[in-house]
């Protein structure tokens, strides 16, 4: 077992957040745009998409943050732990709040 688990995974919770800043600013815009040169008459709809995108996003990076304190208190050797807890049911509600926004975003 490794010394320091923590920075594998903190080394995770980075690699995350880059792949979804770069499917916030580089691939929602591509694939919108890609959509606009086959459906033209839905341009009124890019901006609000693009934002509804980015706001579909947020709770993910919000988890990533609370993980990362996970990843704190585990360097600390506190891996079960009161805040260790309460950072896993925040990470709960924000996966509940990303899978409400998708839901909604598809019954609009």
């Amino acid at each position: 077992m490794s010394k320091h688990p923590e920075r594998g995974m903190k080394l995770a919770a980075l690699a995350a957040a880059a792949l979804g800043l770069l499917a916030a600013f580089v691939l929602l815009p591509l694939l919108a745009s890609a959509l606009l040169e086959e459906f033209p008459a839905y341009q009124k709809w890019y901006w609000p998409c693009l934002i509804y995108g980015w706001v579909v996003l947020l709770p993910g990076f919000a988890g990533l943050w609370e993980f990362w304190k996970i990843c704190v208190e585990i360097g600390r050797d506190n891996s079960f732990s009161q805040k260790n807890a309460r950072s896993l049911f925040r990470i709960c509600l924000l996966a509940l709040t990303m899978a409400a926004l998708l839901a909604a975003g598809v019954a609009a």
